[in-house]
């Protein structure tokens, strides 16, 4: 990757929609200019309140891999030349106790040497920042080192992005923020290995049923060696459900969560954090749905 080329210059992969398997280059810049093309779009998918119909909408807008160009399938090994970028998610329900989240871009992002685009992200409660990497051969060595950096000032950036093949939806922003001369970040961390959590063997009384059901279905899918979390949306709604159980939850959310081998202890205790705080619609019924269907019940 050659980071003398202007950062709204460099080459990424597009596709014109997430059913679209054939990968067509283009340039950061040409991608991000499609916005204003789809602008009408974008906003009846953000007063949708119908999650199906939304979901259906963001289907349909074309996507990216702002990390580079990729050669056949969309996957890492495809990866066949680095963009130098990085794109990370900064999500409102990650973060609901940070301070002024909507002038978040104004107040903080814009102010960071190493963010080259800011803007909303397309459900439009959100935010996506591109960031240059110094190191674009370890990039995920340079999102952990993002990730803890963050966090530092309190904001939590979605995990899912160290992903560098993970797609970025078209979004509009009637005013981003733009820096053409940002710095490469330098940050470089290694991510802590997996810990598989032991199962506290400490259950004798249970407060009901459904405690027991939880307990029960916690402990195959520990012995068993059941991943039930490889889909991002998945995992999310496994915890929520199991949020639904308040503190108690998290135990069986760190064991649901380490029969997965991108497992991490600190952020899966950070993502349960966020869980706590609530989403009515989830219940523990939830979790018995994917026991359900990965026949751990």
């Amino acid at each position: 990757m050659n980071t003398m080329i202007p950062i709204f210059q460099r080459k990424v992969s597009w596709f014109t929609n997430m059913r679209d398997t054939e990968p067509k280059e283009t340039t950061l810049g040409e991608f991000l200019a499609k916005a204003g093309e789809y602008r009408e779009h974008i906003e009846k998918l953000r007063s949708c309140r119908n999650i199906d119909e939304r979901k259906y909408l963001k289907r349909q807008l074309p996507q990216a891999t702002i990390s580079g160009v990729f050669c056949g399938s969309r996957k890492a090994d495809n990866l066949a030349a680095h963009s130098g970028l990085i794109c990370i998610d900064i999500d409102m329900q990650d973060n609901l106790d940070l301070h002024d989240f909507e002038h978040l871009k104004e107040n903080v992002l814009s102010q960071m040497a190493e963010v080259a685009y800011a803007a909303h992200s397309v459900g439009g409660k959100g935010y996506f920042v591109i960031i240059p990497l110094k190191h674009p051969d370890l990039h995920k060595k340079q999102f952990t080192a993002l990730q803890h950096d963050f966090a530092k000032l309190g904001i939590t950036i979605d995990a899912a992005c160290s992903d560098v093949s993970r797609l970025r939806s078209l979004s509009y922003d009637e005013k981003p923020f733009i820096n053409e001369n940002a710095e490469p970040y330098n940050g470089v961390e290694d991510d802590p290995k997996p810990v598989t959590k032991p199962f506290k063997q400490f259950k004798a009384n249970f407060v009901d049923n459904t405690d027991e059901r939880v307990f029960l279905a916690c402990k195959a899918i520990q012995e068993r060696h059941i991943d039930m979390t490889e889909v991002y949306d998945d995992w999310v709604n496994i915890g929520f459900s199991l949020a639904s159980l308040g503190e108690s939850g998290r135990e069986y959310f760190h064991i649901v969560s380490s029969q997965n081998g991108k497992y991490n202890e600190r952020e899966t205790d950070r993502k349960f954090d966020g869980f706590l705080r609530g989403n009515g619609r989830i219940g523990i019924g939830t979790f018995f749905h994917y026991c359900k269907l990965f026949g751990v019940l």
